[in-house]
């Protein structure tokens, strides 16, 4: 990884509209700690910051109006709505001793075992490394287009450039491929004493609703109405 000179100024602004003035002329409020030395606060020109960001710089030589300091590209934060950064947090490195870093996998190819319905499970997407700032990898490529069902990449399987080493368990699973099942959800159960639809028999067993006809099987015949008497009848 090169190592990029980025220009700053000093900066006395540290209130909320003093920052957003700030921004307002183009540059990105930053800080610089760590090395057992205070922190300092500085402003970076907006185009400078945008321009570095796109090639993924990470070390930087942050040249302070003319004096140089050794950091690491720690924090950005970025304005939810536009994107466009809002403040950064470098740390102050020694170029001659290692450090830990996070770097990005490169997934290359497409799993073989997806065409059995298997799903690609990304566990690590990065990895934490430990090397010299001048040799951190700008990502690291890995060759998926062999994994199947029910198979696993390692941390140690991952290919490492010369002078990057593991800075985490070597068994730790970076990615894996699990069969996909789609869940299928039984139909709810009618609930006790509920109205069929109409024309639909209800469950045997069930009692018609109110006001509802019996069904045909179950009626019994009405008695026959009495024979009317004569009109002499009874007479004497």
């Amino acid at each position: 990884m090169d190592i990029s000179v980025i220009p700053a100024k000093k900066r006395a602004a540290r209130g909320r509209n003093q920052v957003r003035a700030l921004r307002a002329e183009g540059y990105v409020p930053a800080v610089i700690y760590g090395e057992g030395k205070d922190p300092e606060a500085v402003a970076i020109p907006g185009g400078e910051v945008i321009r570095h960001l796109r090639q993924h710089h990470r070390v930087f030589h942050v040249d302070v109006e003319g004096r140089k300091e050794s950091a690491y590209l720690q924090v950005v934060q970025f304005d939810p709505i536009d994107d466009t950064p809002l403040h950064i947090d470098f740390k102050r490195i020694d170029l001659t001793k290692q450090i830990e870093v996070d770097v990005a996998i490169h997934f290359v190819g497409h799993p073989v075992g997806t065409a059995k319905g298997g799903r690609l499970i990304k566990d690590h997407p990065t990895l934490r490394v430990r090397c010299l700032p001048a040799a951190i990898p700008d990502s690291l490529e890995l060759d998926i287009a062999g994994l199947d069902l029910d198979m696993r990449i390692t941390a140690k399987e991952v290919k490492l450039p010369a002078g990057v080493a593991l800075a985490i368990d070597p068994d730790a699973m970076v990615a894996h491929l699990v069969l996909h099942v789609e869940k299928v959800e039984a139909p709810a159960p009618a609930a006790e004493g509920a109205v069929p639809a109409e024309g639909a028999a209800p469950a045997a067993g069930a009692a018609p609703a109110a006001g509802a006809a019996a069904p045909a099987g179950d009626k019994k015949a009405a008695p026959a109405a009495p024979e009317a008497k004569k009109g002499g009848e009874g007479k004497k």
